[in-house]
């Protein structure tokens, strides 16, 4: 079983931090999530979305896989 780590924001946050990322690089929110997500945790993003892809390296977020 992998640990479960849980992080507190509050909705005013949340809301505030997923959606200025979903807006400035033009993803949607469910990917803006990922985004931020990646970011707060410090951790690589999987995903082969083009979008996500480029907000992730635009934001020095490692991807996988990575690409030559």
């Amino acid at each position: 079983m992998l640990p479960v780590r849980t992080v507190t924001l509050s909705k005013q946050d949340c809301f505030n931090r997923i959606s200025s990322l979903a807006r400035s690089h033009m993803l949607t929110v469910y990917d803006a999530t990922y985004l931020d997500l990646a970011m707060r945790m410090a951790l690589p993003l999987a995903s082969l979305d083009t979008a996500l892809r480029r907000a992730a390296g635009t934001l020095g977020i490692r991807l996988l896989p990575e690409q030559d």
